[in-house]
């Protein structure tokens, strides 16, 4: 596959995906910490490459994506970039979410309770959760996190 065909991870952009992995912003770091290692069920890779982008966070199982946004991300020719950036993410399949460095610092345990909605939401409506598969560790987990986080366990295992 040549680079104009290759839209995850491009080559031309693995050292500034490396560099900016070593150098992740305290927010990155608080975050990484507790969405790693499927903590939230799905698998995040972080400073992941999608076209000409890099994003923060990325599930590639349900195509979502999650940025901090710092300071510079509400001036106006900021956010005009990052609104090209959805759109072009939007229009492959990607979700994104944004938080600020402000509410990743302050309550990172409400940034998380929204991500695992997100993640669950996302799940039922990419049909990934399958009601009659229960032998499924991941999907228990799953099921047990969505139920720790006080939501009914519908969203999880809908009627078919």
């Amino acid at each position: 596959m040549n680079e104009q065909q290759q839209i995850f991870n491009k080559v031309k952009y693995k050292e500034r995906r490396k560099e900016l992995r070593q150098n992740q912003t305290t927010p990155e770091k608080i975050l990484w910490t507790h969405i790693r290692n499927k903590q939230l069920g799905v698998k995040f890779r972080r400073q992941h490459g999608v076209g000409d982008y890099i994003l923060d966070f990325f599930a590639k199982e349900i195509n979502l994506a999650v940025e901090i946004d710092g300071n510079n991300h509400f001036e106006q020719n900021t956010i005009e970039y990052d609104n090209l950036r959805t759109e072009y993410l939007n229009s492959i399949d990607i979700e994104v979410i944004r938080f600020t460095n402000q509410q990743v610092m302050e309550n990172v345990m409400g940034v998380c309770q929204t991500l695992s909605n997100i993640i669950n939401q996302r799940l039922v409506e990419l049909n990934t959760v399958n009601e009659t598969n229960t032998d499924n560790p991941l999907l228990l987990r799953r099921h047990s996190l969505c139920l720790a986080s006080g939501q009914s366990s519908a969203l999880l295992f809908p009627s078919s």
